[in-house]
């Protein structure tokens, strides 16, 4: 019995962002950012069809634009893995403090041979940028 070799990755540039967020949200706040359908469309797109746990599906609309996605990881309070069509794997991993959280977001997303590069990177940067305000503009 051998190994069995791993499939190749499709042709394609690999993208990656992230940032660093310290937020004085309470952790509820911060977390309903993450896995509610209010908090997701105040920096990801609108949820039209939406369930909340892992492998759950979810339908977003972006403007025009509709795509689709999933939890891969729900792990309260610590950590939210959302997939989507659009922007690929959002890692967001939060540490409760005393008076403030810190969140590190990362966005990992392969940009195929056919796609505009400037515009997924463009895409990505803006989502990061919408979420880091969502969670430093308190009140």
């Amino acid at each position: 019995m051998g190994f069995q070799t791993s499939p190749k990755s499709p042709p394609g540039q690999r993208m990656e962002r992230s940032a660093h967020v310290t937020t004085s949200l309470p952790a509820g706040q911060v977390l309903d950012l993450l896995i509610s359908e209010h908090g997701l469309a105040q920096w990801l797109a609108t949820p039209t069809a939406y369930t909340t746990r892992r492998g759950g599906s979810l339908e977003f609309l972006d403007g025009q634009t509709a795509f689709g996605g999933s939890f891969l990881l729900i792990d309260v309070p610590r950590r939210v893995i959302l997939v989507t069509e659009q922007h690929g794997e959002i890692d967001v991993r939060v540490s409760i403090g005393h008076h403030e959280s810190t969140v590190a977001i990362t966005v990992k997303r392969l940009i195929a041979d056919s796609e505009n590069a400037e515009a997924v990177t463009s895409l990505l940067d803006s989502t990061l940028a919408r979420l880091r305000d969502a969670m430093t503009n308190v009140g």
